[in-house]
């Protein structure tokens, strides 16, 4: 999933996995708490409305995979 997870999308018109407390797409970034980058690409810390904690990588073209 290498989107950017700063934008918001329209809630509810993709057909993606969903946050099992409140229903929001999970390829859709509610709010991001923080950002790292590292030799794989970028590590980014998001929340849901309902409060849960998600950690995803966004992976780099030509970056260190492994």
């Amino acid at each position: 999933m290498d989107t950017d997870p700063t934008q918001h999308g329209t809630h509810g018109t993709h057909t993606s996995t969903r946050c099992s407390g409140c229903g929001w797409p999970e390829d859709e970034a509610y709010r991001v708490v923080s950002r790292h980058t590292v030799s794989a690409g970028q590590i980014v810390y998001t929340r849901c409305p309902c409060g849960r904690l998600r950690v995803r990588l966004f992976r780099v073209p030509g970056a260190v995979h492994g």
